[in-house]
Parts: structure tokens; C-alpha cells; sequence
């Protein structure tokens, strides 16, 4: 993650606990290395520091765990859990003989999953009759809906831990720098838009030239969202290019409202009429047959008819 990003996360969480006058967040240079004035405060920024990278650590290697809705979904009240609940409503005694046998009849042996079957086992087995405790067969709906909510595991097994904690700190990063920019410029779901494939495109590159890794990863997110190549070509068109001195364009005459053919003879330059340093407005010099010279914006020139 950006340093920068991180110290900001970390001041911000002080301020929250402790208010905005216990700390002065001042820094110097210690043996060619950034650190707060405050020795507590330098202390605080390395623990937090460490523990979140503990924390993640921690998290990517939790292979059987799923992300769910809070709200169950249609799919897992309407599923096994469904038919635990009926089992648990019939005065049979809640054993694991009557939970093998409820849903051997009901949706037959082969749709009895293996977590199920697993926990029968753990009971006592399928001839048991004892009473199966109140938390075990809460675990079993809880097993049912996660089993039927249909979500993928946060990560395959057989990724390797530190790709997996890689994946974890830039889904981080990425979330916390789009969070950022949502809560600047009021940004929300517009990149989800399909009708802005050139502006992504070119934002892209730009953003490769300005050097934050985190920032070309979300615009590369946006286009593979949209399925868009990262190395999308566009067919030169008129006012793209410059033409070369020598070859032939076409400008409109306003006295005849006619398309001419010039020659181009060379080039110049001159500010933004708004005074936008940035920007600037290109000429092309040119001369008729008839030896008139005459200049045009680029953007007025053709280069066929």
C-alpha cells in the first residue's frame, strides 16, 4: 500500500480515538528514515503497522471460508436449512438416526451431503438415538445456508499463502484508494457505464505515467469488468495527426464554401483563448495552387474528402 495512504489511515484512526489535540503528527529524519517526533505516537504507528500485517496474514490463509450476504438469499432459506427446520419440528427425537433417516426419505441418500454425514458420524453414526445437542444442530442449518448460499471460497487451497496475502493487501489498497476518490469527487458506480471505453483507455495510460501502481490496477479492474483489452487501438482520424510538410490536406474556403486542396508548408502554435496554461491550439500553414497561403487549425483540416 502507498505510505502515504497508510499513514493517513493510521493518523486518522488516533484522531478518532483520542481527538485532534493529543497528538501533533510532526516528523523527522532519523537515520535516513521518516519517523514522528512523538515516541509514542512512533510507537503506536509500528504497532498498528505490525498487527495489520498480522491480521492479513492471518486472513489468507483461511482457505474454507466463504463470503456470504447478511441477508440470506432465496437459495439458503429455501434449501437444506428448510428441511432441518422440518426435521426439527417432528416429534421424533432429534437424534442422528432421525436426521439420516428424515433425508434419506425425504430427498434420498445420495442428496445427503458429506458435512452432514460427517457430523452423523461425529454423533454417534446413523444407529444413534441420542438426543443431538441444541448447539450441533444450530452448526447444521448454519452449514446449510453457507453450503447453499452458492458463494466461492475467499481463496483455492492450493494458492500459496504470501500470493494469497498479496492478493489480500492490494484488494485492500484498491478499496481504500476508490474510497477515497468516491468521498473527493463524489465518484460512485459511473465506471460500471459501458460508454466510457476511450476515456478509460486513455486514463489508463495516463495513469501508468504517473507512477501509482494502485491507480492503473483500478482502471485495469474497470476495463476487465467491461472486458476491454488493455492495449485497445484506435484508427487515426482527422485533427489526430499532424499531416507532413509537403502533402496535400483540404480547408474549406468561407468565399466559396468549397473544399480546397493545399499544400501543407509548415506549423505554429498559440495559447488557449480561456488562458489555460495547459492547453494550446495547433495551426497548420498551407498554400493554395494558386500561391495564397493560408493556416488552419488542425482540427479544420482534412486530409481526404
Amino acid at each position: 500500500m502507498d505510505i502515504k495512504l497508510l499513514r493517513d489511515s493510521f493518523e486518522n484512526a488516533i484522531r478518532k480515538q483520542y481527538g485532534d489535540n493529543k497528538f501533533t503528527f510532526s516528523r523527522t529524519m532519523v537515520d535516513d528514515e521518516d519517523v514522528y517526533e512523538s515516541s509514542i505516537l512512533e510507537g503506536l504507528w509500528w504497532a498498528w503497522r505490525e498487527s495489520r500485517q498480522y491480521t492479513i496474514s492471518q486472513i489468507s490463509t483461511l482457505t474454507d471460508y466463504r463470503i456470504v450476504p447478511f441477508s440470506p438469499s432465496e437459495s439458503q432459506w429455501g434449501g437444506i436449512g428448510r428441511d432441518l427446520v422440518k426435521w426439527m419440528r417432528t416429534n421424533e427425537r432429534h437424534s442422528p438416526k432421525s436426521l439420516y433417516v428424515h433425508f434419506r426419505r425425504f430427498k434420498g441418500i445420495d442428496k445427503i451431503p458429506d458435512w452432514m454425514m460427517q457430523e452423523i458420524e461425529n454423533q454417534g453414526g446413523i444407529e444413534s438415538v441420542h438426543v443431538m445437542p441444541k448447539g450441533t444442530c444450530a452448526a447444521l442449518i448454519y452449514k446449510a445456508m453457507i453450503s447453499d448460499s452458492q458463494a466461492l471460497p475467499l481463496f483455492d487451497n492450493r494458492l500459496h499463502p504470501k500470493t494469497a496475502s498479496l492478493v489480500h493487501l492490494i484488494s485492500l489498497a484498491l478499496a481504500e484508494k476508490l474510497l477515497r476518490a468516491q468521498e473527493k469527487y463524489g465518484y460512485s458506480d459511473e465506471w460500471s457505464s459501458p460508454d466510457w471505453k476511450h476515456q478509460c483507455f486513455a486514463d489508463f495510460y495516463n495513469h501508468i505515467g504517473k507512477g501509482d501502481p494502485i491507480d492503473v490496477i483500478a482502471y485495469a479492474a474497470f476495463m476487465w469488468y467491461h472486458g476491454w483489452p488493455t492495449n485497445l487501438k484506435f484508427d487515426p482520424v482527422d485533427g489526430d495527426l499532424l499531416p507532413s510538410v509537403g502533402s496535400t490536406i483540404f480547408i474549406e474556403l468561407a468565399s466559396s464554401k468549397t473544399w480546397e486542396p493545399h499544400t501543407v508548408t509548415g506549423y505554429y502554435v498559440w495559447g488557449d483563448l480561456g488562458g489555460d496554461e495547459y492547453l494550446n491550439r495547433v495551426f497548420v500553414r498551407c498554400i493554395s495552387k494558386q500561391g495564397y497561403s493560408n493556416a488552419r487549425m488542425l482540427r479544420d483540416i482534412k486530409t481526404s474528402l
